[in-house]
């Protein structure tokens, strides 16, 4: 079984913050550890990025448990975007803004990552979490909102105008399946 888990709320929810570091609030970090309250758990794979980290860290000491940094599941890399809000890009940017929503496909960010790109990391880190799970068959996988809706996508799960409606609170989980790449929320009804 392999559960992902978003990272809890951050420093900065207001903009885009792929690969910037922001880092967890105290709320954030105690959503976190609630919703890991139920799970029994073998080994964590876990975003380099500290909103990910800084609690599998914890986590890890708190389950005895080994913790893998996995640097092909951080966020996206947003380019310019990084550390702006969404409010002054639709002032500045509107129809740029309306194209990433639309088909990330087609549309990339000034200097960001294509999705293209992003895909094929992702497709790498997933191929490590499978190898992971030889030896440790249940995971749970700290990242970020980006990188499940984008797993959704990348199994056809959504289409490219919809990939961003897919809910992904802070600190929820989701039941990922590795070989199809779906993802379906995941709320654990008694300790797994």
């Amino acid at each position: 079984m392999i559960i992902l888990l978003r990272h809890g709320k951050t420093e900065h929810n207001d903009g885009f913050y792929g690969s910037t570091d922001s880092q967890l609030t105290n709320d954030g970090l105690q959503a976190m550890h609630q919703a890991c309250e139920a799970l029994s758990i073998d080994a964590i794979v876990t975003s380099p990025l500290a909103r990910c980290h800084q609690f599998a860290q914890q986590l890890g000491e708190q389950c005895h448990c080994p913790v893998f940094v996995l640097p092909p599941i951080r966020e996206y890399h947003f380019g310019d975007w990084e550390g702006v809000s969404i409010a002054q890009l639709w002032q500045t940017n509107p129809q740029d803004l309306e194209a990433l929503w639309t088909d990330i496909n087609q549309f990339t960010p000034p200097n960001a990552e294509s999705f293209a790109t992003f895909s094929a990391r992702l497709q790498q880190g997933i191929e490590n979490i499978i190898t992971w799970q030889q030896d440790y068959q249940r995971l749970l996988v700290v990242t970020h909102a980006g990188v499940i809706r984008a797993l959704r996508l990348m199994a056809g799960q959504t289409t490219a105008d919809q990939w961003l409606t897919y809910p992904v609170d802070n600190a929820s989980l989701h039941l990922f399946h590795p070989h199809t790449f779906t993802v379906e929320p995941f709320i654990p009804t008694e300790r797994i």
